[in-house]
């Protein structure tokens, strides 16, 4: 985990992916590029057009301090043309490893889960994705969040043992509590016919016990002096409402899970679980792709409207 685009509109909604990518950031030594975009079409070039760029530009560049203040090592990006279209191009041709951004932004809180920008961005990203829920009102913290406790969503596969992984990275950064949750997988048929009541009940003890088993493993694999970590079994018919339930009982400063490699074409495979954790959580989520799209991509000459300046981390 390399590089984290920060897409940025302005809005203290927006900024309150900030902190996050901050933490995401220090645990991996990463670099955070803060991206703004400004519309173009007809105005593009007019007085108001360029006092909105010189406004944006001064606007990044504030950010990048802050988080060069904190220790990060940042760039800024200012692109001119539809919000989505330039955060998804700018992801793929920096090759960002994660996309952090907020659930709304400029256009304020709304009746659903995501804002219209955050739902494209998602759709097509070609790289992890955390989504940070936006709160009317709150406080943006000028330092990297800090987390508590993280919960990883588990299955027993390799996808999720890795994001395990990457997740006691951050957890060990932050000297924050690591949580396995197994969610089971809930079985309703066998050969397409109804399960019997006690052989569904030998199959959930049975499914259980790998659990148990996995989860086992697993903490034996990651555990360390400094790691703390506890695990817990999920069941019920809705796995995405068990790890909600379990990440709002522990104090989950975040929620990490992981999905397959985007698909061809560059949709993202998130799931029924992940689809279900990032429309409706109250905390922070961190989808991870198990891979992400290889750098093959030729940029069209007119799209390609941006300007890049590093700045130094602090001393």
């Amino acid at each position: 985990m390399k590089k984290i685009l920060l897409p940025l509109d302005g809005s203290p909604l927006a900024d309150q992916a900030i902190p996050h990518a901050a933490a995401l950031a220090r645990a991996f030594n990463a670099e955070i590029l803060c991206l703004r975009v400004v519309g173009g079409g007809e105005a593009e070039g007019s007085l108001e057009w360029r006092l909105e760029r010189a406004e944006a530009a001064s606007y990044l560049a504030d950010v990048a301090a802050v988080l060069s203040g904190a220790g990060c090592r940042a760039s800024v990006e200012l692109s001119v043309g539809r919000a989505s279209e330039q955060i998804l191009h700018c992801a793929r041709a920096a090759g960002a490893d994660v996309i952090a951004l907020t659930s709304h932004g400029r256009g304020g809180m709304t009746d659903f889960s995501l804002s219209g920008t955050a739902f494209k961005v998602l759709s097509r990203a070609p790289c992890s994705i955390m989504v940070v829920p936006s709160k009317e009102g709150a406080t943006v913290a000028r330092r990297p969040a800090i987390y508590e406790s993280v919960l990883v969503g588990l299955g027993q596969t390799p996808r999720s043992d890795w994001a395990a992984r990457l997740a006691a990275t951050i957890a060990r950064t932050h000297d924050a509590e690591l949580i396995l949750a197994h969610a089971l997988p809930v079985a309703a048929t066998i050969d397409g016919g109804d399960i019997p009541e006690t052989s569904a009940q030998d199959l959930q003890r049975s499914t259980a016990s790998a659990a148990k088993r996995h989860l086992k493993s697993l903490t034996g694999e990651l555990k360390d002096g400094s790691l703390r970590m506890a695990t817990v079994v999920l069941t019920g018919p809705d796995p995405a409402r068990a790890i909600r339930r379990a990440a709002s009982a522990a104090g989950a400063s975040l929620i990490v899970t992981a999905v397959g490699a985007p698909q061809e074409g560059g949709r993202p495979s998130y799931g029924e679980v992940s689809n279900a954790l990032l429309g409706g959580t109250d905390v922070p989520i961190l989808v991870l792709h198990d891979s992400t799209i290889e750098p093959r991509y030729r940029l069209a000459p007119q799209s390609n409207r941006w300007s890049r300046k590093a700045l130094p981390a602090a001393p």
